[in-house]
């Protein structure tokens, strides 16, 4: 082994603290060549390992079994592809669906599957088409173990014939196709089937057993072309399928008292981690990257301290957030481009893709105000964005972007928005988190702004509510409306949809959630920068001051539930 090499395996021992001995043992074991677990280390698990402040050894061994199954590749093709199967497994766990994990036995069936996989492609095949057949297939087979009859049948037991050459995934489509009929979820699965050109006719598979010869019947007839590279768009359409399909069939097993208890919870949890799912979008951060998140991850579970993030959050639309996982810190690490980055460990999520639309500061008319001289940078101007019969579409897919960044980015702002009177523990090292740049909180907070002046929206519905609709459960409701606005082109996202009907209540409750969250900031923001002037009427008039034009759009009823509790939180932080 060269002195460069040895002096390789020296750097990854001090950063890892694995030994140098079992990075050796590693490579042979493996047959890696010592320069990929160098670089395999350098260029993912690192900033893996600095992001998340953890690296078990475990994990390590993990990707580097994934890097000699992919030997092919240089280091930086592997790195765009290992991130799409991690966030795959992540969110798998986040499912917390047992007869997908099968006791965390999941995790070495797939490597098992993505090794089998790997010797199966060809050489020339380029490794954009490998990642997006191996995410359709995975997500196939999902469905295929949800589908199948029998209590016994799970992801596991889906996946070893295959591997085992007693069958093909286009077999297993055929048996799941076949079995469908008389649920209600059929028809969202058989579309999603249907669109990677499963043939229902495919003869039966053994699913245990020595089974029959595999053949080479693979996705379809025209699937390489159909994955080639450069088209992304129909792993998207199926992805959109995908998670239309998997929500249906949760729907049906909560409604048929199948799921477990706690059902409405999980189920809900479920759906967000349904509408993050976008392994496509996944990748591993750069240092530079894994080091501004470090920073603001440490920002936001000790808002006490000082912290100040040096990595500004970019101005763009909101996307579908990655969820954290209890499956490992390289599942976690691994962040959709324009979406959140989370820690499994500490239940922290940070967002990177919100930014409060730039406004005038409240102090620009202080004196009308009635405080002074005081400006308050939290406070700002809040103004409705006008919004065009032709943009119409396309703010609403803003809207359904930035409702599914809520919860992942702070679950207390995700309760104020569904209960804007909702109780905050520890109100006041929430004020602190929710005015401090780069947290969790304030990227909540900065998405459920962006909805607020969004409510001109609501006066272009024309679609009647429904009798009842009123008492149904909101977190059903913007779950179901995320995934039908992610699912639908924005062409198609018109005024008298009653997909859309909720979307009126939900704009409401978007902007009593601002009102209250802004008098938490502007309370934080007199106690730390104008304690002089710090007074109960004060705070009001800021706040409300800033929200005039918005709250004049806003349900009165929803409106008096907020500034009461507002007011509450006021007397609580003075």
């Amino acid at each position: 082994m060269s002195k460069k090499l040895t002096d390789g395996l020296v750097r990854l021992q001090s950063q890892s603290r694995v030994p140098v001995s079992k990075w050796r043992e590693w490579c042979i074991l493996l047959r890696l060549e010592p320069v990929h677990a160098v670089e395999t280390w350098e260029q993912i698990c690192y900033p893996i390992m600095v992001a998340t402040s953890s690296m078990p050894a475990q994990e390590i061994a993990y990707i580097l079994q994934m890097r000699s199954a992919r030997s092919e590749l240089d280091t930086l093709e592997f790195k765009e592809e290992v991130p799409k199967i991690l966030h795959a497994i992540t969110f798998l766990y986040n499912l917390d669906d047992e007869r997908l994990t099968k006791k965390g036995m999941i995790r070495s069936t797939i490597l098992k599957y993505y090794k089998w996989r790997s010797s199966d492609t060809p050489v020339d095949q380029p490794p954009t088409v490998f990642g997006r057949r191996f995410i359709v297939e995975l997500c196939s087979l999902v469905l295929i173990s949800k589908v199948l009859k029998g209590q016994n049948i799970t992801l596991t037991g889906a996946l070893k014939p295959v591997i085992a050459g007693h069958g093909t995934l286009v077999q297993l489509l055929g048996i799941a196709s076949r079995s469908l009929g008389g649920q209600g979820f059929d028809e969202s699965v058989r579309a999603c089937f249907e669109s990677i050109n499963a043939d229902p006719s495919a003869p039966p598979v053994k699913i245990t057993g020595n089974g029959q010869d595999a053949g080479d019947e693979d996705l379809g007839a025209g699937d390489d072309e159909d994955l080639s590279d450069g088209d992304e768009d129909r792993v998207a359409i199926y992805l959109d399928k995908f998670k239309k399909a998997l929500q249906a069939i949760y729907e049906v097993e909560a409604d048929s008292g199948d799921a477990p208890e706690n059902s409405e919870e999980i189920r809900d949890s479920r759906f967000r981690t349904i509408a993050a799912f976008n392994p496509m979008s996944a990748l591993v951060p750069s240092l530079e990257e894994a080091e501004a998140i470090a920073r603001r991850l440490e920002a936001a579970r000790n808002p006490n301290r000082p912290i100040k993030s040096s990595v500004s959050i970019p101005t763009g639309g909101g996307g579908g957030a990655v969820p954290s996982g209890r499956m490992s810190a390289a599942g976690a690490a691994v962040i959709a481009k324009g979406a959140e980055i989370s820690d499994s460990r500490h239940g922290t999520t940070m967002a990177a893709n919100l930014e409060a639309s730039p406004v005038s500061q409240c102090g620009e008319d202080a004196g009308e105000a009635g405080f002074g001289e005081v400006e308050v940078e939290s406070c700002d101007v809040v103004q409705p964005t006008t919004v065009s019969q032709g943009e119409f579409g396309s703010k609403v897919r803003e809207i359904g972007a930035s409702l599914a960044a809520i919860a992942p980015a702070d679950q207390v702002c995700w309760n104020v928005f569904i209960e804007p009177a909702a109780r905050i523990d520890d109100l006041h090292a929430f004020a602190r988190a929710v005015s401090k740049e780069g947290s969790g909180q304030f990227v909540a907070y900065n998405a459920l702004k962006s909805i607020a002046v969004l409510l001109p929206v609501k006066g272009m519905l024309t679609a009647a509510e429904k009798d009842g609709i009123g008492n149904r459960n909101l977190n059903v409701e913007v779950i179901t409306l995320i995934n039908t606005i992610m699912n639908i082109d924005a062409r198609e996202l018109v005024p008298d949809s009653s997909q859309l009907t909720p979307l009126g209540k939900i704009l409401d409750h978007a902007s009593a959630a601002l009102l209250r969250l802004e008098a938490i900031r502007t309370n934080q923001a007199f106690s730390e920068e104008h304690p002089d002037e710090y007074a109960k009427q004060a705070v009001v008039n800021c706040y409300e001051e800033c929200l005039r034009v918005l709250t004049g759009l806003t349900d009165r009823d929803l409106l008096v539930s907020a500034r009461t509790q507002a007011d509450t939180d006021t007397v609580v932080m003075l």
